[in-house]
């Protein structure tokens, strides 16, 4: 039995955010237990798509094969990545698939339906209510009537959260679904921050670290610190589309931040660490968000978060005290910003209790043995 894990975008594709950190990781566990296991995804890459190799590479130690796509944009359609599933793979494979609302995925797990294979998929957040009134609703509702509804009954699905569970299920009933969390990246060189050095500055330092785009709520976030009453400075890290970053822009010259807003662009793995231990405080106030890795690595390095109840983890954030969560509505920011920036011994205590907690919760050992579990025992 061979495990294909079909995504649409693969390392080092991170363009498209957390789905590519989270399936690589996910990956690179999964070898360690030396299954046989492969990586079949396309060539893209934002707007600059990396060069065809449909000879498996071996990308941290995990054998993956990137096929042409047709065209840029979102459909992710590869003709040779289907022949590939069709020719040379056997229906005792297990897929395990990546994304909805794309051909990649699509006609991968049609594909597989077809032929009798065992289908695993993680709707990476895009079987939510969000997801399918953000772009193309009209297109999206007539697929899922006519065909997409059915094919999804086929397959077994995984979600990462409790929340991205009842969102799925309010969008389309499913009997069998099942949570595990994603793999979360332990920086191997982690220390504490050193709040005694922090806390010596009179101005908090906010940090955003992610894909920058609509959903992320970034917009709130400008118009609660345009009314806050503390002193603060907010890093922006990610990328994102041009026209939006520069609307964004805008928005922080209007609303006169200039001075105390700072873009550093995107952030590789291993230059993280080093981001988290200078801020004291994360902020992501999305809209809608599965899981959210960053948040785990935030607080792996113990640096405290600020999120909104949209985002996947904001009940084990409340659960074990290791942040603030707040309800999507610019009074609401401001209050629990205002809060957070006050609590000066809470943040302590999370610096302190965070990165044990989270070896503890996502224990890179236990969750792959969990998926290795899930591969095994779901039969069609």
């Amino acid at each position: 039995m061979k495990i294909i894990q079909i995504s649409p975008a693969y390392k080092p594709a991170y363009v498209y955010g957390g789905p590519t950190v989270s399936v690589a990781l996910l990956c690179e566990s999964l070898v360690k237990l030396n299954l046989d296991l492969r990586v079949f995804t396309t060539t893209a890459n934002g707007e600059h798509d990396f060069e065809s190799d449909e000879t498996p590479n071996l990308v941290d130690k995990v054998s993956v094969k990137y096929f042409k796509r047709l065209w840029g944009g979102k459909m992710h359609l590869s003709v040779s990545l289907l022949k590939e599933l069709l020719y040379s793979t056997s229906s005792k494979d297990v897929y395990h698939i990546h994304s909805w609302w794309n051909a990649t995925a699509v006609l991968s797990a049609l594909v597989g339906v077809i032929r009798g294979n065992r289908i695993i998929l993680s709707p990476r957040g895009m079987l939510t209510p969000y997801s399918v009134t953000n772009g193309r609703s009209w297109f999206k509702k007539m697929f899922q009537a006519i065909i997409g509804r059915w094919i999804l009954n086929q397959c077994y699905l995984h979600v990462t959260t409790e929340k991205e569970k009842t969102d799925v299920l309010n969008f389309v009933s499913h009997r069998r679904i099942t949570i595990i969390p994603n793999l979360a990246r332990e920086p191997s060189s982690m220390s504490l921050r050193n709040m005694t050095q922090n806390e010596k500055s009179s101005v908090l330092r906010l940090l955003f670290l992610s894909r920058i785009e609509k959903k992320k709520g970034i917009e709130l976030l400008l118009e609660a610190l345009s009314r806050t009453n503390f002193h603060w400075h907010l890093t922006i890290a990610g990328t994102g589309d041009k026209q939006y970053v520069k609307y964004l822009q805008l928005e922080v010259k209007r609303l006169k931040l200039q001075e105390s807003i700072s873009w550093i662009g995107f952030v590789d793995a291993d230059d993280k660490i080093g981001v988290f231990l200078k801020h004291d405080l994360l902020v992501l106030f999305s809209h809608n968000e599965n899981f959210a890795n960053v948040v785990v690595e935030s607080l792996s390095s113990g640096l405290p978060v600020v999120i909104s109840s949209g985002v996947g983890l904001a009940s084990f954030v409340l659960e074990h005290n290791l942040g603030w969560v707040s309800e999507n509505e610019p009074t609401s920011l401001v209050t629990i910003l205002e809060l957070a920036a006050s609590d000066s011994r809470k943040r302590e205590l999370i610096n302190k209790n965070a990165p044990e907690l989270i070896k503890k919760y996502f224990n890179e050992q236990e969750l792959s043995e969990k998926y290795l579990k899930l591969y095994m025992s779901y039969e069609r």
